[in-house]
Formats: structure tokens, C-alpha cells, sequence
């Protein structure tokens, strides 16, 4: 006669979802509003029934095993389902949907600037940005894994899991400090070549940031003074030592609402443009979201 498996408890399926979602089983117990000892017993009981690890504890919080994120997909689709037909899915009192975007600090200012001004996404999702200073293999594997519903920036490698669709198109242009003592209104190649600048991380720039500018950047004749992986932190440095920074021209309208700055002529700038990418994994439970949230960032850019 065969063992029959004990009966499943349809409780722990919450419990399985915050895990994943907020990677970490204190924060599990936070969101559910539960002591961490009721999900460490929960944890026990999954791992009993399905017989699989299902969470393995890392330096960032604990990481889901194959299992557990094929779990993870017939969970969230059960509890969405479950929600909606008791009335929940619209309730005040209801969790909102969270959606994890990786992104630069600047993009992210613009995506700010835009979903403020939808109050009913507001009400609907809680958007947690995550930076964006990891290689494409990196990032590509955190959609893989589902810790980034959303991934803005990254280049696309060719993952048959991974869709992608362009946000953006911008040119390049230079900025320096309004009321800057080293530069009028253009920027020679003479100083650009040889002034003290600041950079992007090269774990950005793999991103496809700088896609057909290698020529222009190795024609530098020194070291960047400050290398940092923040849009936003670039601006102030170069700003603070009166210096230039190569930048979409697509950011200026957002920035000149917090940063005194002016743009620079520069003949000698290729006209290559940067194109922006959104990637999202295919098997996302969160589709619709997705695509709503894409294109409510997309309109005016």
C-alpha cells in the first residue's frame, strides 16, 4: 500500500510568498505580521512536504532554491486568484503588489516623477528600486530568479527567458556648473582629452550605456578624478570640482529642478544615441503589472 503524503496546508502558501518576495524570513515575518518562530515553523513544513531545501541562507538574506520559485509561480497565481474571488483584490485593507526595479538613481528620479502622478498605480503597487552597479550576467540572473520584476538599463545578452522593449532613445550631451570658471559654453577635445573628470563605473558602463562611444572615452589621457556607480552622485562631484560630465541629454528637464548646471557645445561628440532598455522575465506572475508599469513610464519621455 502506498505512504500516503500528509495533507497540505494551504496557510503556508503565504508564507512561502513573502519569503521569496522579500528574501528574507525576518522580513517575512514583518510583512505577515507573525513571529519569526511561526515562519522558521513554516519553512519546516514545506521542506517536510516537498522534501527539497526550498531556501538556502546567503550574506543578502536567504536564496530560493529551483523548487521553491516553481513553488513561488502556483502560489502567487493561487493567492492572486484566491483574493479576487473573496473580494480582497480591490479592498482598502488589501497588500498592495510589489514590483523590485532595478534602475540608476537618475532614471529612477524620472520614473518617480511620473508614477506620482497616477494615484491609482499608487494605491496598487509599492515600487522598491534596487541598484543598478552589478554586470549585465548578474542583473540578467536576478530577473532569472525573480529578485527584479523590472530591470531598466540592462543590456540584452540573448536570454530566451528575458523580454525586453525600449523605453528610450537619447543623445549624449555635456554639463558643467552654471556658473563654472573653467568653461563658457562649449568644451574643446583639447580639454575634454585632458581635464580631471569624473566617471561611471565600469560595471555601468556594461550595461550598453556608452555602446559606440569606446573610441571617444580611450582618448582620455588620465584617470578619472571620482568613479561611482550614482548618476546622481557624479553630478554633485563634478559640479563641486568644476569639471564636465558626458550625460543623456533625456535626464536635463528632471535634474535642472534640483542641480544648477548648464550644457556645453562639443563638435567633436559622435551623434550615437543611447538606447534605454525594460527587461522582465516571461514567466512573471506579475505580467499585467508589468505592462502596466512600462507603459505608464513610457508616455512623454
Amino acid at each position: 500500500m502506498n505512504e500516503r503524503k500528509p495533507d497540505f496546508d494551504y496557510n503556508l502558501i503565504k508564507f512561502l510568498i513573502a519569503i521569496v518576495e522579500t528574501k528574507s524570513m525576518t522580513n517575512a515575518s514583518e510583512l505577515l505580521d507573525v513571529a519569526p518562530s511561526a515562519v522558521s515553523y513554516a519553512v519546516k513544513k514545506l521542506r517536510t512536504h516537498y522534501q527539497d531545501t526550498l531556501f538556502v541562507r546567503t550574506i543578502n538574506g536567504v536564496k530560493p532554491t529551483i523548487m521553491a520559485l516553481k513553488l513561488y509561480q502556483q502560489f502567487k497565481e493561487i493567492d492572486t486568484l484566491l483574493l479576487k474571488n473573496i473580494g480582497l483584490d480591490n479592498a482598502a485593507d488589501a497588500k498592495s503588489t510589489k514590483l523590485f526595479v532595478r534602475v540608476d538613481s537618475v532614471t529612477e528620479l524620472m520614473i518617480v516623477e511620473k508614477v506620482s502622478k497616477n494615484t491609482d498605480f499608487m494605491k496598487r503597487c509599492t515600487l522598491e528600486f534596487k541598484t543598478a552597479s552589478l554586470d549585465t550576467n548578474a542583473r540578467n540572473d536576478a530577473l532569472r530568479r525573480y529578485e527584479v520584476d523590472v530591470d531598466i538599463g540592462m543590456a540584452n545578452i540573448g536570454d530566451s527567458h528575458i523580454s525586453s522593449m525600449t523605453l528610450l532613445h537619447s543623445r549624449y550631451c555635456f554639463i558643467c556648473a552654471k556658473n563654472s570658471n573653467k568653461y563658457e559654453t562649449t568644451l574643446s577635445l583639447s580639454q575634454y582629452q585632458n581635464d580631471n573628470y569624473v566617471a561611471y563605473s565600469s560595471n555601468y558602463i556594461n550595461t550598453g550605456l556608452y555602446t559606440d562611444m569606446s573610441a571617444l572615452l580611450s582618448s582620455k589621457t588620465n584617470q578619472p578624478v571620482f568613479i561611482s556607480d550614482s548618476f546622481l552622485c557624479l553630478i554633485t562631484h563634478a559640479l563641486e570640482i568644476d569639471t564636465y560630465l558626458l550625460i543623456p541629454e533625456i535626464y536635463l528637464p528632471s535634474l535642472q529642478k534640483y542641480f544648477a548646471f548648464k550644457r556645453l557645445t562639443a563638435t567633436f561628440l559622435p551623434d550615437h544615441n543611447l538606447k534605454l532598455l525594460a527587461s522582465w522575465n516571461k514567466n512573471n506572475t506579475n505580467q499585467a503589472l508589468i505592462a502596466e508599469f512600462i507603459t505608464l513610464i513610457q508616455q512623454k519621455w
